[in-house]
């Protein structure tokens, strides 16, 4: 019996890129196009982090991830696969990959492509496709594309402004290729 419909849009043509001041700090007040509902509030606009998520508050520069609910995670933010990544930056010439956003009349999607896992030694080596897609109804995608290499350091969940409430799909535990939440 065959699963869901495995679905992955490439944007990286299309879509804009994140020019990350470094591998930690968010670029922030990228305009969604619509109001996306979250929480109990609309957001007009959001920030993408280089580590693997996209928020609605202020930016966490916390690049070692800990599982849901924690103020020390990022808050009021979607994690597809928060850890420390590197992805093209400024600062740091050993970054590779880029991080893409494309907004739509009813989806703002967000791709990090072929985005490298920070290196400290040579088992710190990972690279990583994947998505958030937000729909203007309220419903958030997330899809991985491949995740090769390091593939059990990420927090992927949810939480919002207070960590008073979270859901955590995944802590540590390795991320197949093609899944989607």
């Amino acid at each position: 019996e065959a699963g869901p419909d495995f679905i992955y849009t490439d944007i990286t043509n299309n879509g804009t890129v994140v020019d990350f001041i470094n591998n930690d700090t968010a670029i922030e007040n990228i305009p969604i196009g619509f109001d996306f509902p979250f929480y109990g509030n609309y957001y007009s606009e959001l920030l993408i982090s280089p580590n693997g998520w996209v928020g609605f508050g202020n930016d966490n520069y916390n690049y070692v991830n800990v599982p849901l609910p924690t103020d020390l995670a990022p808050t009021n933010a979607i994690m597809a696969f928060w850890d420390d990544l590197n992805p093209v930056n400024q600062a740091n010439n050993s970054g590779s990959g880029n991080v893409y956003y494309l907004s739509t009349a009813d989806s703002f999607t967000v791709s990090f492509e072929n985005v490298a896992h920070y290196q400290v030694d040579d088992d710190d080596f990972g690279i990583y496709s994947f998505q958030i897609i937000l729909y203007s109804n309220g419903k958030i995608e997330i899809a991985y594309n491949t995740i090769e290499g390091l593939d059990n350091s990420a927090t992927v969940g949810i939480q919002n402004q207070d960590a008073s409430q979270h859901l955590l799909i995944n802590f540590n535990t390795p991320i197949n290729n093609q899944t989607t939440f």
